[in-house]
């Protein structure tokens, strides 16, 4: 073998720095593009080095003589008679290309190949066979080669230019996917280990397998005292059936969550909105979870403190207006005889005026108190069309005095497992809602109609109709509306129809509006008949 010349010997070490230098930009996560100075394979303008792996009485020793008196070609050979011989050479470094007989007396078969690209996987290794054996050749390319060539009726000059322009080449191409991939991944762990939101890699048993920063703070505790915990000996409250039917089921899970065993200095209670997703480990298909949360104990927090403000100014101001819906309610009364029409007239609205202050004030207090969780001590069957008759008759004289009438179209019976209070919240605030938004002398007409599963109430009133703006805000909490001409008296606060919408989630039903010129308004409400307890009557429409 050749010694290395002075020029050889430094283009060499010029490799060795290319080499440290894209090992660098794989730690520091700072290559914005990849180029072949970045990567750890031969330049192209230095002489390339090939291994030829030969019996020693073999013809194919001429392949050395071929390479190196090829034209043009800047090429040194080195030879090897065992595979033995050919690591020693190989371990040195700095060789380009194997070619490769598989009948070498110490590592007969494709064994050579396997061997070799086991102990030096970036150099690329050719097979040169006397013959075409297709079954040899996928062994060959199996366990690591780059090419199978067969040498009979194959100009050499022609066979080592593809030997070395392609084997080489695509070794290249390999190590640029290889590179890239591993940037790539160092870039998504960098994101994932910096982002303010807790993430979390689940195993089947539930314990963490991996996790981020964010978690180690909020639990003060090191990575290596958090790995292979499981989750629910480390924060409890998350011990929820619905977050192990991630790993358990495949399903996706999405809740927000109060945690008591972790505290901040100035809270009672954290509170995180937590997301999961179940994933499938390599090609073992072995299913694990991915959990993230986001904290919003301070969002929390300042909503319970804006709802505790405005309960505490609702509650105050009750007192005095109930004092004075009374006292406009007996003046009404005896102004009706005593006084005359224009003025009796004035003292009803007057009073009407503060029953819906009181209104107001009520659903305020409704929607302070009502919680997110169902009481299931209040819950029973109840008469959809009782309810609704008794509403009915509580806002009679309100509709009347505004000149407007209410009646049914269809009514089928229906009971629903419920809170009756509930219930009758719902059905008023919508019959207020009507009553304010209809025009004067007009009719709004309530049906209720039941299936077998589900029972439907519809409220419709003749008012103008609401652009679509309005109806995708108009469920939405403190959804202010402006009055429109004609009345003034009615601009909407967002209170009631969002108490409505949410009385209709807790009990698993929908709600939704609908407005056009022809129809009007109507708002649809849908609840579901539990099996067992439903109980369905037609009854004459009336």
């Amino acid at each position: 073998m050749k010694g290395r010349q002075p020029s050889q010997r430094a283009e060499e070490k010029s490799d060795n720095q290319k080499n440290s230098f894209s090992e660098e930009l794989v730690a520091q996560f700072n290559l914005s593009d990849i180029s072949d100075d970045d990567l750890p394979v031969p330049g192209a303008s230095r002489r390339k080095r090939i291994l030829i792996i030969h019996e020693a009485n073999s013809d194919l020793a001429r392949l050395k003589t071929e390479i190196q008196n090829l034209r043009g070609a800047k090429s040194d050979v080195a030879s090897a008679h065992s595979v033995e011989e050919a690591l020693a050479i190989l371990a040195e470094g700095c060789i380009d290309l194997v070619t490769l007989q598989l009948d070498i007396p110490d590592c007969p078969g494709v064994r050579a190949v396997q061997v070799i690209h086991e102990q030096f996987p970036d150099t690329p290794i050719v097979v040169l066979a006397e013959k075409d054996d297709r079954n040899l050749a996928i062994e060959s390319l199996k366990h690591g080669a780059q090419d199978y060539l067969c040498s009979d009726g194959i100009n050499f000059d022609e066979m080592i230019d593809r030997v070395m322009q392609y084997s080489i080449e695509r070794k290249r191409a390999e190590q640029v996917n290889h590179l890239a991939l591993k940037l790539e991944k160092a870039t998504i762990r960098s994101i994932l280990e910096h982002s303010p939101m807790v993430m979390i890699r689940l195993d089947s048993n539930y314990r963490i397998v991996d996790c981020n920063a964010s978690l180690e703070r909020a639990l003060k505790l090191p990575k290596d005292k958090i790995k292979r915990e499981r989750l629910f000996d480390l924060i409890p409250e998350l011990d929820l059936q619905g977050i192990k039917k991630i790993v358990d089921d495949g399903d996706n899970f999405k809740a927000r969550v109060r945690l008591e065993s972790i505290q901040d200095n100035h809270q009672e209670a954290m509170y995180w909105d937590v997301s999961g997703w179940p994933i499938i480990r390599s090609m073992a298909e072995i299913q694990e979870g991915i959990i993230t949360a986001t904290d919003v104990t301070r969002e929390v927090y300042l909503e319970k403190e804006r709802d505790e403000f405005i309960a505490a100014l609702a509650h105050d101001l009750r007192n005095p207006v109930s004092g004075q819906t009374l006292v406009l309610n007996t003046l009404a009364k005896e102004s009706h005889d005593n006084l005359p029409p224009e003025l009796a007239l004035a003292y009803e609205k007057l009073h009407q005026s503060s029953k819906e202050t009181m209104w107001l004030l009520n659903n305020l207090l409704d929607l302070y108190h009502s919680g997110s969780v169902i009481n299931h001590s209040d819950l029973a069957p109840v008469d959809i069309i009782e309810v609704m008759e008794e509403q009915l008759a509580q806002v009679s004289l309100y509709a009347t005095v505004l000149g407007k009438s209410l009646q049914f179209e269809e009514r089928d019976s229906a009971r629903v497992i419920v809170d009756e209070i509930s219930l009758h919240r719902l059905f008023s605030n919508l019959l207020h809602n009507a009553i304010r938004f209809s025009p004067p002398d007009t009719t709004i007409n309530i049906r209720v109609k039941a299936s077998d599963t589900t029972v439907t109430i519809k409220i419709n009133n003749s008012g103008d109709p609401m652009d679509q703006e309005e109806i995708d805000n108009i469920f939405s909490r403190f959804n202010s509306s402006a009055p429109k001409d004609g009345q003034r008296n009615y601009q909407t606060r967002g209170l009631g129809l969002y108490l409505c919408r949410k009385i209709v989630d807790l009990y698993g039903g929908t709600i939704s509006c609908s407005s056009n010129e022809t129809e009007g308004t109507t708002f649809t409400v849908e609840f579901p008949l539990n099996i067992g307890e439903s109980n369905v009557h037609k009854c004459p429409t009336q």
